[in-house]
């Protein structure tokens, strides 16, 4: 076609673009780009499962509905990490596009996480793109401010984040509703249900509401409306992280990777040729296993529609977890029927960033008693470290640590904490493991001029993992624990604790989440219990009703096992060649070096923020400063005071030993 004028041809642009735009999935492609993990600004694409609820909503064949005064709602079934938080914020930019002079709200569990979506809807605004030159080449967007953190206004319509707090957010008009991770609002009693009640009349004069989450149970409000959204009035959209995972056998590999490259990229062990073979041997006659030797690898034939999602990476969390796996990537929720504690008992009273400082590195100037827990593993399982500040008759998480280092490294650890803390009762697991490291932590510590009795040895029997189990669920029932739930450390801890199920054997209660995963944290803080009975207190099980003493179960040996137990750790202890046994105390300088190099393992553990820097530091950057009036001074100076060194000398050994690959609680090697 040939056109007679500019005008022509801009009328032609126009009508196509108008006509293409009717595709709300088209639409976002051609304006939005977005930002990848490395900074880069690629165009927006939109993955097939979110095509179909873009054209379904209000920018597409929902349109009818607002139009006639009636609300479009929806419920949508997600994996973790499939992109919708970034899709549902460039459709309600179009929506403000579409409905001027109206408001659009976006609710989530926390206001921290409504300002990063706040922050998710700036970027896309100033990254988005403009008309062709043959328009005129202006923006798209009609941006009136981005200025303020929870609210934006674009073509006179307010997009406003807010934490989900029923009675902040009631009597508003809205032409767009979005709940974000509505499964997970349950930071206090009936949370979920108030929340949804206040929002749905928002939209009472037609608009759009959807209701987006990862499943938690069965039995709440967000998985009732999907799993039964006609009886609410709503369409329902699932969309796992793999499409066809009904096809596959979840107890095998996704994927085994047979590139030895990779694998020491992933920190796994690599294979010989010989490994290889059998792996291939093994798998070519199971059903559904294909051997791919484009990369090298050996897969189920999964299907993900997220391109940015890869089998390899949800290989790793389904053998870590499968059942966080099923609930995370696959939208499958947990059915807590069995569970010995309830998600919801746990997130209630959980300590948040800035909630009492959130995570601690010592006690500072707190003069409540402290406790540490320890639950002891080496190697196919970890080390939970749990450490809690007693208030009154509750008791607060300070600091969720977990290791898997050998004996005598956990030892320094541990001692690093007790230094830190200065506890009044160290309480740990004297079976197995626990045996080993109770010895040489006792010794170590006399050495340091503690009371023997500090550490209270615990001996984990049928009756007393009994005792301990129902006694922790007391208290998190009673809201007397709080978790901290800041760091992954700190998830992962609560993962284990909503593993633990109560099973019902012939000659006795077992209480266990192995069945499930790694349940070494619950045990570490489930001896909170056994303060409760050290002072003489009682705790109401949650089963008839009954009130229990807890009686902690100290071993006591006779003289011949005593000698017999001695004996045998000094031999273990020779036969790993422990440094600080080895060593040649009597030489002055060989001893001093020894006590710097641990001052520095002490304090590479964790981070800390610097007044004067306004950053996060690693404790042992600290002994570069000397600012006397500093809140951290004190903590490093016991340190390095109880090792008989400087600061300025565990300073040097630092900048002597750092390198480039260097992380918190690693020395170079």
């Amino acid at each position: 076609m040939v056109f007679d004028t500019n005008s022509q041809l801009q009328e032609d642009l126009k009508r196509r673009l108008a006509q293409r735009w009717l595709d709300p999935v088209a639409r976002i492609e051609d304006i939005f780009n977005v930002r990848t993990s490395k900074g880069e600004l690629i165009k927006m694409k939109v993955p097939e499962p979110q095509k179909v609820l873009l054209r379904e909503g209000i920018l597409g064949t929902g349109r009818k509905l607002v139009d006639m005064g009636q609300v479009h709602m929806s419920v949508i079934n997600k994996g973790r990490q499939l992109g919708f938080s970034t899709i549902v914020a460039a459709e309600q930019i179009l929506i403000c596009e579409d409905f001027p002079n109206a408001r659009v709200y976006y609710i989530a569990t926390r206001g921290e996480r409504a300002k990063e979506w706040m922050e998710a809807v700036e970027q896309l605004c100033k990254d988005a793109n403009h008309y062709p030159p043959e328009l005129g080449g202006g923006p798209i967007l009609n941006i009136t401010s981005l200025k303020l953190a929870f609210e934006k206004t674009i073509n006179d319509t307010k997009i406003i984040g807010l934490a989900a707090n029923p009675a902040g957010i009631r009597g508003s008009n809205a032409v767009s509703v979005v709940l974000d991770e509505m499964a997970w609002m349950i930071r206090f009693k009936n949370q979920m249900k108030a929340t949804w009640q206040s929002v749905r009349y928002f939209v009472r004069q037609g608009g759009s509401l959807r209701c987006l989450s990862t499943p938690r149970i069965t039995d709440d409000q967000f998985y009732r409306m999907f799993d039964k959204p006609e009886k609410h009035g709503m369409v329902a959209y699932y969309c796992p992280a793999i499409e066809n995972w009904r096809d596959l056998d979840l107890e095998m590999p996704l994927f085994v990777d047979l590139d030895n490259e990779r694998r020491k990229l992933r920190k796994l062990s690599p294979l010989t040729m010989e490994e290889q073979q059998k792996l291939i041997d093994k798998y070519k006659n199971e059903p559904g296993f294909k051997f791919h030797s484009d990369d090298n690898s050996i897969q189920q034939p999964a299907i993900i529609p997220y391109p940015w999602v890869k089998l390899a990476d949800l290989e790793l969390e389904r053998a870590g977890d499968l059942e966080e796996f099923k609930q995370e990537s696959l939208g499958i929720p947990i059915d807590e029927t069995y569970k010995l504690i309830k998600s919801e008992w746990i997130y209630q009273n959980c300590i948040e960033e800035g909630d009492r400082e959130g995570e601690w590195m010592n006690r500072g100037d707190s003069e409540n008693e402290f406790f540490i827990f320890l639950d002891y593993a080496q190697r196919h399982d970890v080390t939970a470290i749990t450490i809690v500040e007693k208030i009154g008759d509750t008791f607060y998480e300070r600091l969720v640590a977990e290791t898997q280092d050998t004996y005598d490294l956990q030892v320094d650890e541990i001692i690093g904490y007790v230094l830190a803390f200065r506890p009044q009762k160290i309480i740990g697991d004297d079976t197995g493991h626990g045996i080993v490291i109770h010895d040489l932590l006792i010794r170590k510590l006399s050495e340091m001029g503690w009371p023997p009795n500090t550490v209270q040895r615990t001996q984990f029997t049928s009756l007393s993992k009994q005792k301990m189990a129902e006694g922790f669920k007391a208290l998190v029932q009673s809201s007397r624990y709080k978790f901290l739930n800041i760091h992954k450390v700190h998830a992962s801890a609560i993962r284990h604790v909503l593993r633990v199920e109560k099973i019902v054997m012939k000659t006795h209660v077992k209480y266990s989440g192995k069945m499930h995963g790694r349940d070494d944290h619950f045990w570490s803080k489930a001896q909170v219990a056994l303060i409760e009975t050290e002072e003489g207190g009682h705790l109401q099980s949650s089963f008839g009703r009954l009130k229990h003493k807890l009686l902690a179960t100290v071993p006591k040996y006779s003289s011949v096992a005593s000698k017999f137990l001695a004996d045998r750790n000094k031999q273990m202890i020779e036969q790993r060649k422990v440094p600080f046994d080895d060593m040649k105390l009597n030489e002055e300088e060989e001893k001093k070096t020894f006590n710097i190099r641990k001052a520095r393992h002490y304090l590479l553990r964790g981070m800390l923020v610097c007044d004067e820097r306004k950053q996060m530091v690693r404790p042992v950057e600290c002994c570069d400063c000397n600012v006397m009036s500093c809140r951290h001074y004190t903590y490093h100076k016991d340190i390095c005071k109880k090792l008989e060194v400087t600061r300025d000398d565990v300073w040097k050994y630092h900048k002597r030993n750092i390198g480039p690959d260097s992380k918190p609680g690693k020395t170079k090697q």
